[in-house]
């Protein structure tokens, strides 16, 4: 295999790299949004949460802002454990359950719309925590911008177990992709662990409901940005939520499923084109590693390929983002995932093509 062609291979995945760490480092340098005060509607989603939805409802009880300018709403997706039960009673607070028929987190989301009582929805999940100044910051935005959409940042916490370190490393990743491509007027991804939205906006787009239980996220940003509305990605410490790793190899790979399940649904060129050169990128490094046995002489293939595509990717994940995200763990953990990382998400693309996912103790194609 040709030195060059080898090069040419790699070349767009690390230039894309480069190019959304010096967007996510420009975008700091903006002024950040002030705090100020609207009308908000935190709209929860749960399903079988009954370890996690008090600390999260008691983390937006506790938010630096007028109890008389926001609600929450916890939509129960027919739990079958003590989530209901387990909710905290606030005059703040509002469950709304599902009806029989209607499930996930797509229905969860539109009925808890449907209940709203303010014009701005603040979506997050039963398993977060958000920041003290979540609701000010987020306000702030609206009041400034009066965006269709405003996407802030996701944190992923980590301890010292190498599953939880792998997730935060790769989360980290798709973070400061989320941030750097929408810097670079690119935008294609966003978390819907941290997402706020104008109701009337919601009310007019297709989240393809029909076609996959997955994307309530990603499809809200791809319609509203073909609709050329507003939207404002705000790299904040102020606005952050922290969410929770999965404490199990097999609920973390359930979990990748379900979310590259969408992929064959998007039809933003952006995000297309992102995944691509990125699922080409990982399939070069997996597929270089036989032929190099088959041809030893040629162990320089390897070098060619894994050298700049773990060096482009620890620039975009140790570079920008700590005075947002936080410390980093370990670089030795950081190695040992950015080898596994090829593998892994090769593995995670193709399963998502054929392959049903259980999530929630439910099986979806």
């Amino acid at each position: 295999m040709n030195s060059l062609f080898i090069i040419f291979l790699i070349l767009p995945y690390c230039i894309l790299l480069l190019a959304f760490t010096v967007g996510v480092v420009l975008s700091q340098r903006k002024k950040q949004p002030s705090h100020s005060e609207a009308f908000i509607s935190v709209i929860i989603a749960a399903r079988n949460e009954e370890e996690n939805i008090e600390e999260v409802i008691n983390s937006i009880l506790a938010q630096d802002y007028p109890s008389s300018n926001f609600e929450i709403i916890v939509v129960d997706d027919h739990s079958d454990d003590a989530t209901i039960i387990r909710i905290p009673r606030s005059p703040l607070v509002r469950i709304v359950v599902l009806p029989n028929g209607s499930f996930g987190k797509k229905a969860a989301l539109k009925a808890g719309v449907e209940t709203a009582l303010f014009p701005y929805i603040a979506a997050t999940d039963a398993d977060c925590i958000a920041s003290p100044f979540w609701l000010k910051t987020l306000a702030g935005t609206i009041k400034q911008k009066h965006p269709a959409l405003i996407v802030g940042p996701v944190s992923l916490p980590f301890s010292n177990s190498f599953l939880e370190t792998f997730q935060h490393w790769e989360f980290r990743a798709l973070q400061m992709v989320t941030f750097g491509s929408a810097a670079l007027k690119y935008p294609t991804l966003c978390n819907g662990a941290n997402l706020c939205f104008s109701k009337d906006e919601y009310n007019r787009v297709n989240l393809k409901e029909e076609e996959t239980p997955s994307g309530d996220d990603i499809f809200l940003l791809h319609h509203l940005l073909k609709e050329k509305k507003a939207v404002e990605f705000c790299l904040s410490k102020e606005m952050l939520i922290t969410s929770k790793p999965e404490t199990a190899f097999y609920a973390m790979l359930q979990q990748k499923i379900r979310w590259a399940s969408k992929s064959k649904h998007i039809t933003n060129p952006a995000t297309l084109a992102l995944g691509g050169i990125t699922f080409i990128t990982n399939l070069i490094a997996v597929a270089v590693i036989p032929y190099t046995i088959v041809n030893p002489e040629r162990y320089i293939s390897i070098s060619l390929i894994w050298g700049p595509k773990i060096i482009a990717e620890a620039i975009l994940v140790f570079v920008p983002g700590k005075k947002v995200y936080g410390a980093y763990p370990k670089t030795a953990s950081f190695i040992l995932s950015a080898l596994l990382m090829p593998f892994y998400a090769t593995f995670v693309a193709l399963a998502s093509l054929f392959l049903k996912f259980t999530w929630k103790k439910r099986t979806q194609s």
